[in-house]
């Protein structure tokens, strides 16, 4: 677009009537075509996965806006049907505490030497008292008469001086990454109750033991997916560091493997090191890197998600449902039941 100089008061008044025209005119073609690429911006920004082709992945990392609770017809709480859920009475408790009545009775009698007998049973569930339990290990050195020593064997992660036990580490890993709580926060959780405060360092170090002892079972889930017939695969941006990564996924009903990896293409799926070597279904939303068969040494199906090609609204090939592999899983979706819920 080219750049139009304002003209001064000066330059205005020597204007004539053909040359104000002209200026005026041209005015009208620039701001036609600013508003023009206004309207094509606020298009592309009004776009979203839900009315577009665009894939979910391009809507980004902002927040997604609530959706503010509507009021319905239905009464709070369980509705007619519903099968409801009592904590369950055990014969076996942990603790018994009789609740005997104390003093004498009305006539003057002492109530300890009177007949008795179980009236009203009540239970509660409690958790025990949190204290950090110290166990010390003696190696112990037996001589032999014949002049040579045995010692006794250390449990395996007790280290030199002092150490802390498997399930204090499976607490911090459980925390930090089964409930997503920060490094401090649960050194403060540990020691609040009871006493014991491992640094953020120390955590981060178990976390990345865990991780390596779930080696083999990453591996075997990998080679069960590799062989599954049918696999979905999908994408979605998270924040690392700062920075855009990739959470890549490929899963099916019973197993999942997530990689996270700073780039969302091809390069991605060739590190996850499952698609490579697929050669079943692979049920994806349409992203280019997954169809195009230069990134697979093996030949695989791609039918598409039928999510996808709905948002989309363009005819796709392959599409689940519209095939062999379509047919076939109809059937087993259809011979599919839900569990009955327990009596």
């Amino acid at each position: 677009m080219s750049k139009l100089r304002r003209p001064s008061p000066a330059e205005l008044s020597q204007m004539s009537p053909a040359e104000k025209d002209a200026l005026i005119l041209k005015l009208f073609d620039l701001l036609e075509g600013l508003e023009r690429r206004l309207g094509e911006v606020e298009r592309k920004v009004e776009k979203t996965r839900r009315n577009s082709s665009k894939p979910p992945s391009s809507d980004g990392l902002k927040r997604q806006p609530a959706e503010l609770r509507q009021t319905g017809s239905k009464s709070n709480g369980g509705q007619p049907g519903h099968v409801g859920v009592t904590r369950a009475w055990t014969e076996t408790p942990d603790e018994v505490k009789e609740l005997r009545p104390l003093g004498t009775c009305g006539c003057g009698l002492a109530l300890a030497d009177q007949a008795e007998m179980i009236g009203e049973r009540r239970q509660q569930i409690e958790v025990p008292e949190p204290k950090a339990k110290v166990i010390e290990y003696r190696q112990v050195i037996v001589s032999c008469a014949c002049g040579c020593e045995h010692r006794g064997e250390f449990p395996f992660g007790v280290t030199p001086h002092v150490s802390y036990g498997p399930r204090l580490k499976a607490y911090a890993v459980g925390w930090v990454e089964g409930h997503f709580v920060a490094l401090a926060r649960t050194a403060e959780i540990l020691a609040d109750p009871y006493g014991v405060r491992p640094s953020d360092g120390t955590i981060q170090k178990w976390i990345g033991q865990a991780a390596e002892s779930l080696r083999p079972a990453y591996e075997a889930t990998r080679q069960a997916l590799i062989a599954a017939e049918v696999v979905h695969f999908d994408e979605s941006g998270v924040r690392v560091n700062g920075h855009t990564h990739w959470l890549h996924v490929a899963g099916t009903a019973d197993l999942a493997v997530y990689v996270i990896h700073p780039k969302r293409g091809g390069e991605a799926m060739t590190a996850a090191g499952i698609l490579p070597s697929f050669e079943g279904h692979a049920v994806h939303d349409h992203w280019a890197p997954i169809t195009a068969s230069k990134r697979r040494p093996t030949a695989c199906a791609t039918p598409t998600c039928c999510g996808n090609c709905a948002i989309s609204r363009r005819p796709r090939t392959g599409i689940v449902g519209r095939s062999d592999f379509g047919k076939s899983w109809w059937k087993a979706r259809r011979r599919w039941k839900p569990p009955k819920p327990k009596a």
